[in-house]
C-alpha cells in the first residue's frame, strides 16, 4: 500500500523529502537521499516501510563518483539518478538541498543541515553533468519549484537556528578532555609516587618515573574509552554536550581508573 507521508519517531516524512540515513559503519557520516516512493508491507506479522531513495553524494565519495566535481563548495552535494530500496527505520532526520542560485539568494550557508547541488552523477554514462538553472529539475529546490514548496522548506530551515560546529573527531575531543585534567593527573602522580616511595623506603623523586609510566598507561586507556563514548554520538550525527562528556569521564573514565590504581599501591 503506497503512502505519500508517514510518521516516524515523532516527525512526519513525505515523498520528496531529503533525509539523513544511517551509515553502514559506526562513526561514519550519514548517507543523504531523497524519498521517491514509500509503501507499507507486512512480513512475519510486523509492518515494514520500504522506500525508494534517490542518492546524493559528498564530493569526497571517490568510491562512488567517477571524479570529484570541479572546485567543490562547502556544503555541496552531488545529485544522482541512482535509486535503490531502503527502509524507514534507517531514516535519522530531515535535511534540505537547494540549487546554488537559491542557496546564495537566501543566504543559507550559515544554516545547519542545508546543502547545495550544482552537479548530477549519471551512472549510465559514468559522468558528472552540470545542473543548469534554466532547466527544471527534481534534484533540488530551485526557482522552478512550486512556491509553496520553496516557502515550506525555507520555513523549516529557519527553525533550525544557527549552524552547529562541524563534528570533531573522537580522538580530538578525547585529548581535550584528558588535557583538561592535567592538574588532577599531577596530584595523582604525586600521590602514587609517595605511596610507592613509602612502601619501598626511598625518596618520592626516585619513584616518579615508574609512577608516571603507570599513570600514562591508565590515561591512554581512559582516552580510548572517551573516544568510544564520543563515537557513539558521532554515528547518530550528534555532538555530545560538554556535560555528557564530563559525566562519562568522571564516572567511568580516567578519574575512576586512577583512583583504583592508586588504591592498589
Amino acid at each position: 500500500r503506497a503512502h505519500s507521508h508517514v510518521l516516524h519517531q515523532g516527525a512526519q516524512y513525505q515523498v520528496s523529502d531529503v533525509v539523513y540515513l544511517k551509515p553502514e559503519t559506526d562513526g561514519a557520516l550519514p548517507f543523504i537521499g531523497r524519498i521517491e516512493e514509500m509503501w507499507e508491507e507486512e512480513s512475519d506479522g510486523t509492518e515494514d516501510f520500504p522506500m525508494v531513495i534517490k542518492w546524493y553524494y559528498r564530493p569526497e565519495d571517490e568510491q562512488d563518483l567517477p571524479h570529484a566535481p570541479p572546485e567543490p563548495l562547502p556544503q555541496e552535494l552531488v545529485s544522482s539518478t541512482h535509486k535503490d530500496k531502503n527502509y524507514l527505520d534507517c531514516v535519522i532526520s530531515k535535511c534540505w538541498v537547494f540549487s546554488s542560485e537559491m542557496f546564495a539568494r537566501h543566504n543559507l550557508s550559515s544554516k545547519p543541515n542545508v546543502y547545495l547541488t550544482r552537479w548530477i552523477f549519471v551512472p549510465s554514462v559514468e559522468e558528472l553533468l552540470f545542473i543548469s538553472e534554466t532547466v527544471e529539475t527534481d534534484h533540488c529546490i530551485s526557482r522552478h519549484s512550486d512556491s509553496a514548496v520553496i516557502q515550506a522548506a525555507l520555513d523549516d530551515v529557519a527553525r533550525q537556528g544557527p549552524a552547529r560546529p562541524a563534528p570533531r573527531e573522537p580522538a580530538e575531543i578525547a585529548r581535550e578532555v584528558v588535557g583538561r585534567h592535567k592538574e588532577e593527573l599531577q596530584e595523582m602522580l604525586d600521590a602514587v609516587a609517595g605511596k610507592m616511595a613509602a612502601e619501598e623506603g626511598v625518596a618520592p623523586a626516585a619513584c616518579r618515573a615508574a609512577a608516571l609510566k603507570e599513570l600514562l598507561d591508565v590515561a591512554d586507556s581512559a582516552q580510548a574509552a572517551v573516544e568510544e563514548f564520543y563515537r557513539g554520538f558521532r554515528k547518530n550525527s550528534k555532538e555530545p554536550t560538554f556535560e555528557e562528556v564530563m559525566s562519562f569521564f568522571t564516572e567511568g573514565g580516567l578519574e575512576a581508573k586512577l583512583t583504583e590504581r592508586a588504591s592498589r599501591r
